[in-house]
């Protein structure tokens, strides 16, 4: 800034020294311009005599000769300064060439003084990122959580059972032989469902080998439907737990997981069963036993965890229904579920 404000005051000081140069040159053409008047009048009845005063001067003929342009333009010397009708010569240079050339000068030197000093006055102006902002829609949004970990009582909805295991923590789990559920009412339309889900695995669960093919009960695992005014139940999406991930289970080879949908780590282990043809493709197997064998009273504590978006159409009012199916006794095999996420949107759901 410094350095900036020196240039602007040398520039100035140049600027004043070309005025006060200009002001002389004028000074000195009007003094001519009154001796020009005054020896005018003197010889103005020479203005058409041949014998004409030839002293270099401006706007003389192209051919360098001494004659004016205009050979009627009165022609005087007066101590070495030659007229012609509309200039001086000074140091035999054209007073108004200099006049021209020191105005110009001087318009190029306000120029440079000018940007200079707006340069430095100049502020940078710092950008703010904004933010994307996108146009409001009529949206809905509703999720339904089950966990029993941050509930306040540590309790399970509907007729699950809420139980603390070493390893896992609370968990919601099936109280009778068969299955329990629990539902949750739509207040709004839906066209889509997001889900997470974390589940555990007891004993001997066998995914979809050896069960019914009914839509009251299919699997081992926890299975997701609407439920009509009927009771009818329409499925949404299962999570299905497989007796092991080693698929070497001489006694059960099909009560692994089927090869889609399976997230074992050595895919040629999925081997068990398909499930029935209502599911479809919506569903996911894995199996928290990582051994070629089983015990009936353990809880593996490999959590199962999966998280999907789902496009189907909800109706408000719908009555949606989170069921933990077995087919065995809870001494035999269970599933238990340690959280569930399932938000309900009438937009796209968001990506991420």
């Amino acid at each position: 800034m410094h350095k900036q404000q020196r240039t602007i005051g040398e520039q100035q000081q140049t600027i004043d020294q070309q005025q006060r140069t200009i002001d002389q040159q004028q000074r000195a053409f009007k003094k001519h311009r009154r001796i020009d008047a005054s020896i005018t009048s003197q010889f103005v009845d020479r203005r058409h005599s041949s014998a004409q005063l030839m002293f270099p001067r401006r706007n003389l003929n192209s051919d360098a000769s001494s004659t004016c342009l205009d050979p009627n333009a009165p022609q005087l010397v007066v101590k070495g300064v030659c007229e012609c009708t509309d200039d001086v010569l000074i140091g035999n240079r054209s007073t108004a060439e200099r006049l021209d050339d020191l105005n110009k000068t001087l318009r190029e030197l306000s120029s440079v003084v000018a940007n200079i000093s707006r340069a430095a006055s100049f502020t940078p102006m710092t950008t703010t990122p904004t933010a994307t902002t996108t146009t409001a829609t009529a949206c809905n949004s509703s999720e339904w959580i089950i966990n029993p970990s941050t509930h306040p009582a540590n309790e399970c909805p509907g007729d699950m059972l809420a139980t603390s295991v070493s390893g896992i923590g609370w968990i919601c789990t099936r109280s009778t032989s068969e299955w329990s559920s629990a539902t949750y009412r739509l207040a709004h339309n839906a066209t889509a469902v997001s889900l997470s889900m974390e589940y555990h695995q007891k004993g001997s669960a066998d995914a979809f080998a050896f069960e019914p093919r009914s839509q009251e009960y299919f699997v081992d695992g926890v299975t997701l439907a609407v439920l009509s005014p009927m009771n009818v139940r329409s499925h949404i999406f299962t999570a299905a737990v497989g007796i092991s991930t080693t698929g070497s289970s001489a006694s059960h080879p099909t009560a692994t997981c089927p090869p889609n949908n399976c997230g074992y780590q050595t895919a040629s282990n999925c081997i068990g069963d398909a499930p029935a043809e209502f599911v479809g493709d919506d569903f996911f197997c894995n199996s928290g036993n990582h051994a070629s064998t089983f015990s009936y009273t353990t809880w593996y504590t490999t959590p199962l965890i999966v998280n999907r978006t789902l496009t189907q159409n909800f109706t408000v009012e719908d009555i949606v229904e989170a069921r933990i199916m077995c087919d065995q006794g809870t001494d035999n095999e269970n599933v238990g579920l340690k959280r569930l996420v399932l938000r309900f949107h009438s937009c796209a759901p968001p990506t991420s």
